[in-house]
């Protein structure tokens, strides 16, 4: 028996003890023999009873109410913070799909006489890993740490060395003749590019993955 319904019972016996003791004592004196007496005894104590089994059941409404209360509270809260990491984590898979596309088209150089539109994909990457960093550690929390700084200004500074040798090697005006355009030899450079490209990936998407399963056992 739990400790409350063992409360709950000792309240009621408590309660016919003193009732019982209280009519004999008050009203009779003693054991009657008469029908009439126990008839009165009995609607005494069913009166009394009934306000003590009123108050208990007021009690335990008001107990079992609250508790529903706090258990829909309790739900409410984890329905939140299931939609919350459920929207981070869309959040997330959206930027690191960002990151992916804005890399994979800074290689995409197209056929202009001006440098800076033909190498737009490539600027465009160069800005987006600049401002990495500063504008999405609310996302990333691990990026703040110094490996993963370090690899991303790699993956910089291997972008800046792409773009000098896409600049030195623009054609001028005059040499926009097909027969004078020497193809660029940065193999190396773009390969040590793609390694690095897709480390950051990993590190993040990993991040990614762990956080949401730590969150996850947690509601």
């Amino acid at each position: 028996m739990k400790m409350r319904e063992k409360r709950i019972f000792g309240i009621i016996v408590i309660a016919l003890i003193l009732f019982a003791g209280s009519y004999f004592l008050v009203f009779n004196g003693g054991i009657s023999s008469n029908s009439q007496s126990w008839s009165d005894f009995s609607n005494y104590i069913s009166g009394m009873m009934m306000i003590v089994l009123t108050s208990i059941n007021i009690y335990v409404f008001i107990k079992l109410t609250k508790a529903i209360d706090q258990n829909d509270e309790k739900r409410r809260e984890q329905e939140l913070d299931v939609q919350k990491l459920i929207l981070l984590s869309e959040l997330r898979q959206t930027e690191l799909n960002l990151f992916n596309e804005i890399l994979d088209n800074a290689m995409m150089v197209k056929f202009s006489l001006s440098e800076a539109e033909s190498s737009e994909s490539l600027i465009k990457a160069v800005t987006y890993i600049e401002t990495f960093v500063n504008t999405k550690k609310h996302l990333f929390p691990i990026i703040e740490k110094e490996k993963i700084v370090e690899i991303i200004m790699r993956l910089h500074k291997q972008l800046m060395e792409i773009g000098r040798i896409w600049k030195e090697n623009f054609p001028t005006l005059n040499d926009f003749d097909s027969k004078n355009l020497k193809p660029l030899n940065i193999n190396a450079e773009i390969l040590a590019f793609l390694k690095l490209k897709n480390e950051i990936l990993s590190i993040l998407q990993e991040f990614t993955i762990k956080e949401l399963e730590c969150k996850s056992t947690k509601l």
